[in-house]
């Protein structure tokens, strides 16, 4: 009986499911032929049990889920990927909802590295909101992780971030957001208005070159020739061997395929190009922005305040924008 008693709370949980993680070894050795056990049993130790000895709640199904986890990983030669050091600062929220945080955070992470994200940043934004967050409010932490990840480059998740964000705290949604103050409802709204803000940004509003997108396959791009700019209905397209719909924003840039530039009406720019890539702001008579590279568009393409122009030199879409 000592002997028992002296188990942790992962090594009794492991112990009722030794037959079955065994077979499940067996099913991801199938599918993965590399896969050591020294490997998995690696991983158990020194990444899973922590976490499920720091959890608290039900140590079964927070050895099962992140067991499970592991198996899931281990197929796709993914167990060493940084989500699984992240999550000792999170193990309250694991032990109280062990099915959802630990794929939530690693399926996160996988997107933002297959984005070329910040994942990094992410996970060190994920574990300050562990310590700020009270482990049985995980709907309050996820949706605080979905903002950092937007924040952090995952730009796709822009109108789902900022709905999350609505659903913050001012002074959480601050340090999802990156910000060095509480975002208030008002910046939060500002955010919306303007893809291009900065939180809390008080600097003043001008003219400038926010984002550049695209680039030669040969350089691991995703244009062949240099691409041919669309603005439709607020919305951004790129057109070379394939359509993409342009996702961009302060944060990062995303691409999408699509079958084609929608037929709806065109973005009504406010900023225009003049020559000698010189950009100009219509609403504000004199308000100029000198960008030599702009010197030979071969498309410009704008809605509002934001201009997206290609030239004959590049495989870029480059956008400008009036913003703080």
């Amino acid at each position: 009986m000592a002997a028992v008693e002296a188990l942790t709370p992962f090594q009794r949980a492991l112990r009722e499911r030794r037959d079955q993680v065994n077979a499940r070894f067996r099913m991801a050795k199938h599918r993965n032929r590399s896969l050591s056990a020294a490997e998995v049993l690696a991983h158990l130790r020194t990444r899973v049990a922590p976490v499920v000895d720091a959890a608290g709640g039900d140590e079964q199904a927070v050895t099962d889920a992140l067991v499970e986890l592991t198996f899931a990983a281990a197929e796709r030669d993914a167990l060493g990927s940084p989500a699984f050091a992240a999550l000792p600062a999170l193990a309250g929220a694991v032990g109280a909802a062990p099915s959802r945080v630990p794929s939530a955070v690693f399926n996160a992470a996988r997107h933002l590295a297959d984005a070329e994200a910040d994942q990094a940043g992410w996970l060190r934004t994920v574990r300050t909101l562990g310590a700020l967050v009270p482990p049985a409010e995980v709907e309050r932490l996820l949706a605080a992780c979905a903002v950092a990840a937007w924040r952090h480059g995952l730009a796709r998740l822009r109108p789902a971030a900022l709905a999350a964000a609505a659903t913050l705290a001012p002074d959480l949604r601050g340090v999802a957001l990156g910000a060095a103050s509480p975002v208030s409802d008002a910046a939060l709204a500002a955010l919306a208005a303007d893809r291009w803000a900065e939180p809390n940004a008080r600097g003043p509003v001008a003219l400038r070159a926010v984002r550049r997108v695209g680039a030669f396959t040969g350089f691991g791009g995703r244009f062949r020739r240099p691409p041919v700019v669309h603005a439709v209905g607020g919305r951004f397209f790129a057109v070379a061997d394939g359509t993409w719909e342009l996702v961009v924003d302060r944060y990062g840039a995303a691409f999408r395929a699509v079958a084609g530039v929608p037929d709806e009406r065109r973005g009504e720019p406010e900023l225009v190009l003049r020559p000698g890539g010189r950009v100009v702001d219509a609403a504000s008579p004199g308000v100029a922005l000198a960008l030599p590279e702009l010197a030979s568009p071969t498309s410009v393409a704008g809605h509002g305040g934001t201009l997206a122009v290609t030239t004959a030199l590049s495989h870029a879409v480059v956008f400008v924008a009036r913003t703080t």
